[in-house]
């Protein structure tokens, strides 16, 4: 190869590579040269955004401020900054929601709550609590993966014109003492007493991929 291009080709990687190592974080970022939707568009909720880069149609990566876990996102939703809440790297309280998700077609909201503790191998402990919060009285279907447990379930609560339907459960790290309770619930303002029923099965099985998105860190 001539030198001349060997010469060239360098200077365009050393260029590349400089770029790369110089690009702005994402919160110093104009919004105007960010992804055009929520996850980035609001201030609060770009802070937890990690790439511009889907890693799935419709979903960016989050990584918790705690620094002990990842999950995918929605691009629609927005964080309420008003119900955050973190001690250290022990524990994180987050809330969010979004009004026309791809697979539920509803209003929906999220709150996720982590924890870093010894109490965190007593399932059970957690199970009962996630229980008592949902106002939940039956089991938990438990999935073991890798080094991951997942208890999940669901409930509906029927109003005469509003009916909400939560899908929820608590993740696991086996090897460790970090868990997560997740729960994911959708608003259908329907006439009637059936309401939430068009497609509980597919946003049944968008819920368990989003819960199994969870990387403990």
């Amino acid at each position: 190869m001539p030198l001349q291009r060997i010469i060239t080709l360098s200077m365009i990687f050393t260029l590349l590579v400089s770029c790369s190592m110089f690009e702005k974080p994402i919160t110093e970022r104009d919004p105007k040269d960010l992804p055009d939707v929520m996850a980035f568009q609001d201030e609060f909720t770009r802070g937890f955004m990690t790439s511009t880069e889907e890693v799935e149609d419709g979903y960016y990566l989050f990584e918790s401020k705690t620094g002990g876990y990842t999950m995918w996102y929605p691009e629609d939703a927005r964080m309420d900054d008003m119900y955050y809440q973190r001690n250290k790297e022990y524990s994180e309280h987050i809330k969010f929601g979004g009004s026309h998700d791809k697979i539920t077609h509803n209003t929906y909201y999220v709150h996720v709550t982590y924890n870093k503790s010894k109490n965190v191998k007593k399932h059970e402990l957690y199970l009962d609590l996630l229980s008592s919060m949902s106002g939940y009285e039956g089991q938990y279907e438990k999935s073991i993966s890798d080094d991951i447990t997942i208890y999940f379930a669901q409930r509906k609560n029927v109003d005469v014109k509003t009916s909400f339907h939560t899908f929820f459960g608590f993740v696991a790290k086996d090897d460790s003492n970090q868990g997560l309770r997740y729960e994911y619930t959708i608003i259908c303002e329907e006439d009637g007493n059936n309401g939430c029923t068009d497609n509980l099965e597919e946003v049944e099985a968008h819920v368990r991929k989003l819960m199994k998105s969870i990387v403990f860190k």
